[in-house]
Order: C-alpha cells, then sequence, then structure tokens
C-alpha cells in the first residue's frame, strides 16, 4: 500500500515547529527517526524537507562540506 508523497510532511511540520529558528537538519531527522517508528529512510526524510526548502518553508542557513549528505546543514524557519 502506498500514500501520497506529502503523507508524512505533517510529521515533519511538527517536529520542525519544536526545533529553534535556526536548527540543524541531521538532528531533525534523526528526532523524527527515533520518534516515529514508521521504517522511513533518512534519505526520503530529507527529500521531503528539500522539497519545503523549494517551496519557501525553510531557508539553508550553511552548506554542508563538499561531498557530505545536505543534511549536514543548518536550517532557518521562515515565520
Amino acid at each position: 500500500i502506498s500514500v501520497a508523497e506529502t503523507f508524512y510532511d505533517d510529521i515533519i511540520r511538527r517536529a520542525i515547529a519544536r526545533q529553534d529558528e535556526v536548527f540543524h537538519e541531521a538532528r531533525l531527522i534523526g528526532q523524527i527517526l527515533g520518534a516515529e517508528p514508521l521504517g522511513l529512510s533518512d534519505g526520503w526524510l530529507s527529500l521531503r524537507i528539500e522539497s519545503m526548502i523549494a517551496a519557501g518553508e525553510l531557508i539553508p542557513e550553511t552548506q554542508p562540506a563538499a561531498g557530505d549528505p545536505l543534511y549536514r546543514r543548518m536550517l532557518r524557519k521562515v515565520l
């Protein structure tokens, strides 16, 4: 059984709401994985967060070092 691509976005947004204004993306993903035993991967969560950045909901504050995954960056909430 599959769900819509955006199905888990509310879980991500609730976790973002608990973060400081600027937060570490990898920590957010780890908190979601630890709190929500849904069988999601870090890669999937990263892709959904990337879509939230594209939609203007979040702003990257830093960029990961060359060769590091995207989620090794700091993000800022758009208030």
